[in-house]
């Protein structure tokens, strides 16, 4: 399996646990955002790979999260991600993150999502489309 391959599959099995914390979550009405925000460090971390395999970047975590129900499928997220060169884990820079889940009507899956990591004027885009 090459290294593109081994990325795709981790953004595939994060996905699978963020539906997972959402589908349980909407048993309960109400998201765990500690639970959402270790998903999505793992999503940014996987996802900003495929950018610049050369130099590649990770996230050591999200913070400040707000969530914006958008309908009963859809939220809108905001919050700040720490984006670090995975050669150097001591560098770490705080980052705007925005952006938008939308789920299954049965919470099976993740229809699509959107969004941007603002790292000095360097924008990832991470996205999944329907």
């Amino acid at each position: 399996m090459d290294t593109i391959e081994k990325i795709h599959k981790g953004i595939e099995h994060v996905e699978q646990r963020l539906i997972q914390k959402v589908r349980s979550a909407s048993s309960r009405d109400e998201i765990r955002l500690c639970d959402l925000s270790s998903e999505l460090e793992w999503l940014i971390t996987w996802s900003i790979k495929l950018e610049d395999l050369e130099n590649r970047m990770w996230c050591d975590g999200v913070t400040d999260l707000q969530l914006f129900l958008l309908d009963k499928h859809s939220l809108n997220l905001k919050g700040n991600a720490f984006i670090g060169p995975e050669i150097d884990t001591n560098i770490l820079y705080k980052c705007s993150l925005e952006g938008q889940i939308s789920f299954s009507k049965t919470y099976e899956i993740i229809t699509s999502y959107s969004f941007t990591v603002n790292l000095n004027g360097k924008i990832y885009k991470i996205q999944k489309t329907a």
